[in-house]
């Protein structure tokens, strides 16, 4: 097995001069960080994940423990040799007025540089790669301050990357970046662990993509105590939901799927209804459309109860739906229309809270 790039020992973070009279925000916390490996940190809001980010880059020091970076006390390393192994995006950016993203992407190169700070051929290189490979060339000469907040993310997502360094901790580097966009950053973080080694921790509250592309999970509960593991054993052992609602103030009013890894509220109130279809992305939205109107699709019940039909298969055959209500019947071509057709029956609650889906 490779040697850690970044590893922590018996760490507790918080902010403070000593354990003693400073709360712990994390405890008791070893783990480290591989070549090639890529994290992901998820926890509540206020669990600590940017406490622990800071405290493993330098920018706040350990209330206990240690950190480790390539094997040598980060307290060790000058703030130039850090800064050549360790990139660090924090959620927050300092507004920086008249500067370009090209500019903003060379800065990053400054560990690089000789004393007299002026770019290089090579370093100009390195910034037109790191612009072409996050799709930002046809930024590159505009101003900061004229970005959109996803523009801006990716910008320094850019100086980040153009330090070259082996160790990537990111802080939230989806925030403000639309869905498409979010899932090419990580498909590009992934690239660069599996392909250039380098060892990458980034928080994210997008639990379905974060999950489904890091390697490894870093869980912060409630109690300070962080889980680790493969993300999926997490979600299916029922930590992940316990650490979001567990001791939070949405207990007991928001529900998870781990069939879907999302979050939901319930409704306060629920029709059963028939659904019958085959498996797939029709029938799937068409569940998440009645259950958001306050209807609970069942297997079997009373032949009384509402029922929808769904024939069809996407991509080959567009979804058809045939409703029954009562002794009403309508062929529907979208689910605006099956919607419409139900609204009669939308706020009828039923006794029986149990739920199935029919796939045929």
């Amino acid at each position: 097995m490779s040697s850690p790039l970044l590893r922590a020992e018996n760490l507790a973070t918080g902010y403070g001069s000593s354990s003693k009279n400073s709360p712990k925000i994390t405890r008791d916390f070893s783990g480290q960080i591989l070549p090639g490996e890529m994290i992901c940190l998820l926890g509540a809001n206020g669990s600590g994940k940017s406490t622990l980010l800071r405290t493993l880059g330098g920018f706040l020091a350990p209330l206990e423990g240690r950190v480790f970076l390539e094997e040598r006390p980060l307290e060790t390393h000058s703030a130039l040799e850090r800064a050549k192994k360790i990139a660090v995006v924090h959620t927050l950016h300092p507004s920086v007025p008249y500067m370009t993203v090209e500019e903003l992407v060379l800065a990053g190169r400054h560990p690089h540089t000789p004393w007299h700070g002026k770019s290089s051929g090579r370093d100009r290189e390195a910034a037109a790669r790191i612009l072409a490979f996050l799709g930002l060339e046809h930024l590159q000469k505009r101003l900061l301050e004229n970005l959109s907040d996803g523009e801006r993310r990716r910008a320094y997502l850019g100086r980040a990357l153009a330090q070259e360094t082996p160790v990537l901790l990111l802080d939230e580097p989806l925030v403000f970046i639309d869905l498409p966009g979010g899932a090419e950053i990580l498909h590009l973080l992934r690239r660069l662990a599996a392909e250039e080694g380098r060892g990458i921790l980034f928080s994210s509250h997008q639990i379905q993509g974060a999950l489904s592309m890091a390697d490894r999970t870093w869980l912060l509960t409630p109690s300070g105590i962080c889980l680790q593991g493969v993300g999926e054993d997490l979600l299916l052992q029922g930590d992940l939901e316990r650490a979001y609602l567990g001791l939070g103030e949405h207990s007991g009013r928001v529900g998870f799927s781990r069939e879907e890894g999302i979050f939901f509220c319930p409704p306060s109130e629920e029709t059963a209804l028939l659904l019958e279809g085959p498996p797939g992305a029709a029938l799937r939205w068409t569940r998440s459309a009645l259950e958001r109107q306050g209807f609970r699709p069942v297997f079997r019940g009373s032949a009384e109860l509402p029922r929808v039909l769904l024939r069809g298969h996407l991509p080959e055959e567009p979804p058809v739906w045939h409703c029954f209500l009562g002794e009403m019947e309508r062929r529907c071509e979208s689910l605006e229309e099956v919607l419409r057709f139900l609204e009669p029956r939308m706020r009828k609650k039923e006794k029986d809270h149990s739920w199935r889906i029919c796939g045929k």
